[in-house]
């Protein structure tokens, strides 16, 4: 305290001092914040935990759920051909609802987020044995924002057109949120390196795909 009244004494201004006290509390909170959970009842109200448990749910009764499409978004639906997919696309494009960056091989969708404004959805089809089953949307900001403010703008985007009766989201730890629909899903990622991602995909080609690649790994683990 006698610190804190000889810089207020020396600096002439009582406002430093106030600001000094509140930094030290800020700190205080920060450690306290940090502390690890040892309660079971704190560990029930895990974010990730609670997340998974809400995602268990929605798989469960997926089967229940009223919108039963397959389309992704412009158009494009799982099943389709690289063929169908590459047709669709142009037809998107002769009617600019997309453009084309012939430098990174790659359809636009122009998109507008409340705050940062203008940004860019790169499309990726995905495909297994032929048939489209993913589409992922990579979202890039015109001007250079942190990746937590743009998914939680995208996230909110997607709540109001979704809503959030099959949605499932954990925006405080992870920043992860999944809604689960009949025959599809979508999900918004924050990945470090990619940045934020929003896939579309369908269950039974994801599944066997996922089969695949974990048969593969299997396969190579025993051959090593």
């Amino acid at each position: 305290m006698k610190r804190l009244l000889s810089i207020d004494v020396l600096t002439s201004k009582k406002s430093l001092t106030r600001y000094i006290i509140y930094f030290i509390i800020f700190t205080e909170f920060l450690v306290f914040s940090c502390k690890p959970k040892t309660s079971n009842v704190e560990s029930k109200d895990d974010p990730m935990m609670v997340f998974s448990k809400k995602v268990v749910e929605l798989e469960n009764n997926k089967d229940k759920c009223g919108i039963k499409d397959t389309t992704f978004l412009l158009g494009l639906k799982a099943y389709m051909n690289k063929e169908q997919v590459k047709n669709m696309l142009k037809k998107n494009l002769k009617e600019k609802k997309i453009s084309y960056n012939s430098n990174l091989d790659v359809y636009i969708l122009d998109m507008e987020l409340e705050t940062i404004g203008k940004c860019e959805g790169r499309i990726h089809p995905k495909y297994y044995e032929g048939s489209l089953y993913k589409v992922l949307l990579n979202i890039v900001p015109k001007k250079k924002w942190g990746n937590e403010l743009v998914w939680i703008l995208t996230y909110t985007m997607y709540s109001h057109k979704n809503g959030n009766q099959y949605c499932a989201a954990d925006y405080k730890v992870n920043q992860c949120a999944t809604w689960i629909f009949k025959n599809k899903h979508i999900d918004i990622i924050n990945n470090v390196y990619q940045g934020v991602i929003v896939e579309y995909g369908e269950y039974i080609l994801s599944k066997k795909e996922e089969d695949a690649i974990n048969k593969k790994k299997t396969n190579t683990a025993r051959n090593i």
